[in-house]
């Protein structure tokens, strides 16, 4: 249960590392503008700046995406893993009890004897 839980921690807190990818991102439209003018001198000038995503940018990017798939894949592999566990444990508890009434009952028909103070069923 602890295994789970520091997962989900993980996974919430996974996701704020799509925050610097949004920055670039937004970062990379806001700074792609040019201004044209007359310069000190008058003679015409230009200036253009933009931001071109390289590989550098692209990489983090997959690295963040892998990163979020492979923690979701981890969570749902534990959750189901505690899932199967617990119907396994409720699976045996049933057939556990059920072979002790089983035997209950077979000694009773050796004996003779009921589980009621009064010996009636």
């Amino acid at each position: 249960r602890s295994r789970e839980n520091i997962l989900t921690i993980m996974d919430q807190v996974g996701k704020l590392s799509l925050f610097d990818t949004m920055v670039m991102c937004v970062i990379s439209f806001t700074f792609n503008f040019g201004w044209s003018g007359i310069d000190a001198d008058g003679k015409h000038a230009e200036l253009q700046m933009s931001s071109i995503p390289q590989m550098g940018f692209h990489m983090s990017l997959y690295a963040v995406l892998l990163s979020l798939v492979c923690g979701e894949i981890l969570l749902y592999i534990e959750r189901k893993g505690s899932q199967d566990v617990r119907a396994f444990e409720v699976a045996a508890s049933l057939a556990s009890s059920r072979n002790a009434s089983v035997v209950s009952s077979r000694v009773r028909a050796r004996t003779g004897s009921s589980d009621f103070p009064d010996g009636n069923r």
